[in-house]
């Protein structure tokens, strides 16, 4: 079979095959798979580029990759003779065209739902010979009325900071972006580090996306009740945003206050906010490559819900 690659043009035919995809590999139906594909569509695409694959003598697309300057977002190439071919050369594509605007890091997330197209089995090995590094990330989740959450999870975490010189906060919007972002950047997870290694206004950009915009592409609500500043002399010493829903985008503590009992008290406050709100569980993200803070989770009730993997690639 012939094929040939094409620069993109996010037009119908590139709505359908999103469309198909995501009813095949995430089993989304009707009404379900439209909505979501709108919003990918919306929020994913908007500003990506892409390239396309066509089997010979056909219009319908049989291979589709996007990518943003940090990031590959989407890579599928329909059941055929060579798909792994298709996969490669739609791949070099994308660094080929990216490579002009990356200053630093490129990722790639994927999931289990892909494997049996072109998921994992294919992926590893094609991501593997481009250099790049695999992290394992998993999602942990507790229930907010576990007993286990609420017995380390109490006041006294509150007043042990307190007495030790450290005042404690709600979020307020984007009141501390700045503040906020430097402290994630000075203790970065492996993407982010990577990332502001040769260019920090880019990563910023790059960081506001993820944690400031959600899927629709709207401003993301970090209620002050759920979502705490800790200060220590009018220095930030810590930052945790979580949402009404239990979702917890970020939380990050200074190196220099590290162990002192900051993230359980921000924890603690989210804790109390979420169960006023009656939200029935609390959920984040940790990488499997961080061994203490999946020991420190684990101690509070949080068990895995899923694992993916992210693919790391430094220019």
């Amino acid at each position: 079979m012939g094929w040939s690659i094409a620069a993109a043009s996010f037009n119908e035919q590139i709505h359908s095959l999103i469309y198909r995809i995501l009813a095949e590999v995430d089993g989304l139906k009707g009404q379900d798979a439209a909505s979501y594909t709108g919003r990918y569509l919306y929020h994913h695409l908007r500003a990506s580029s892409g390239f396309c694959a066509y089997a010979e003598g056909s219009d319908e697309p049989c291979g589709i990759i996007v990518f943003s300057p940090h990031e590959l977002r989407f890579l599928f190439v329909d059941e055929c003779e060579t798909p792994g071919e298709i996969a490669a050369s739609l791949l070099e594509h994308a660094l080929s065209s990216m490579q002009a605007e990356m200053k630093s890091t490129f990722i790639f997330s994927t999931f289990p739902s892909w494997k049996g197209h072109l998921g994992q089995d294919l992926l590893t090995p094609l991501l593997r010979g481009k250099g790049f590094t695999e992290l394992h990330l998993l999602r942990l989740s507790v229930p907010v009325d576990s007993e286990v959450l609420a017995g380390h999870l109490s006041g006294s975490a509150l007043e042990k900071l307190n007495e030790q010189g450290y005042s404690i906060d709600g979020w307020r919007s984007r009141d501390h972006l700045n503040a906020s972002m430097e402290l994630i950047i000075k203790n970065p997870n492996a993407l982010a580090g990577s990332l502001v290694t040769e260019a920090s206004a880019e990563a910023i950009d790059w960081l506001n996306d993820n944690i400031f915009i959600d899927e629709c592409g709207r401003e993301a609500e970090y209620p002050p009740e759920c979502s705490s500043t800790v200060w220590h002399k009018d220095r930030l010493a810590g930052v945790l945003l979580c949402s009404e829903k239990g979702w917890i985008h970020q939380i990050a503590v200074e190196y220099a206050h590290q162990r002192k009992g900051v993230a359980q008290a921000m924890m603690t406050r989210t804790y109390r906010a979420l169960k006023v709100l009656r939200t029935p569980a609390m959920a984040l993200s940790v990488y499997q490559e961080s061994p203490v803070a999946l020991e420190w989770y684990g101690k509070l009730g949080f068990s895995p819900t899923f694992e993916h993997s992210v693919w790391c690639w430094k220019k």
